[in-house]
């Protein structure tokens, strides 16, 4: 028979490490007399929203069809993920993109230019 191999569990990878990968990874929660605190995003959560992500970013590369999720939620969710890494990229990346315009822009108006018939090629041996 063969040896089975002890895998880690969650709680030695995830719990050292995951502030290490995700150090920015905090909300802001306020108690009921407005008193503010810090509080550490679960792994949970942030594994949902990876997963939402890798989701959207598996339907893009294999061509599917993405205008059913809600983009504006998961562009949004995008730029938190990479807060979470590295705020100072994540504001590079939120001034930089072109995704809330192309996201909003307008469909052609108009259709599209009626490209010539394709000519048929010159035969071997005869003038043009």
């Amino acid at each position: 028979e063969r040896a089975h191999t002890k895998v880690a569990g969650t709680g030695s990878l995830w719990v050292p490490h995951l502030h290490k990968a995700f150090p920015h990874a905090v909300v802001e929660k306020r108690d009921k007399d407005g008193i503010v605190s810090i509080a550490s995003i679960s792994r949970s959560e942030i594994f949902d929203q990876l997963e939402r992500i890798r989701t959207l970013r598996n339907r893009i590369a294999h061509h599917e069809p993405i205008l059913k999720f809600d983009l504006n939620k998961l562009y949004s969710e995008t730029l938190g993920a990479l807060k979470w890494v590295c705020p100072i990229s994540a504001e590079w990346v939120r001034h930089t993109n072109c995704f809330p315009q192309r996201l909003h822009d307008k469909p052609l108006s108009y259709p599209p230019p009626k490209l010539p018939a394709p000519s048929l090629p010159p035969t071997p041996g005869l003038p043009r």
